[in-house]
């Protein structure tokens, strides 16, 4: 599985198939809303959403944004892991 990020997202891909996406937009130079999370049928309940959520906190830490979880699935994991997005999470 590869992960390819840009500036409104990260795909996931297997081999050239692609497997889920996590997207956002940039509220503004400090803050990302994430608006998106899936990971086609295939490939649910194997962990690979939760890992789209962990590779984003790792670009928001990695470019000093804050992140407004708008997504359902998002939030509910920064919810059951607070303390693991503390210091991107914006409430």
């Amino acid at each position: 599985m590869e992960y390819r990020e840009s500036q409104t997202g990260i795909e996931l891909f297997d081999g050239d198939k692609k497997a889920g996406e996590i997207t956002w937009s940039n509220a503004d130079e400090e803050m990302i809303i994430i608006d998106h999370t899936i990971v086609e049928d295939e490939y649910a309940g194997k962990g690979y959403a939760k890992d789209l959520v962990n590779q984003m906190a790792n670009y928001a830490r990695r470019e000093h944004k804050k992140v407004i979880p708008l997504c359902p699935f998002t939030h509910s994991v920064f919810l059951k892991n607070p303390d693991a997005y503390q210091d991107i999470w914006r409430r």
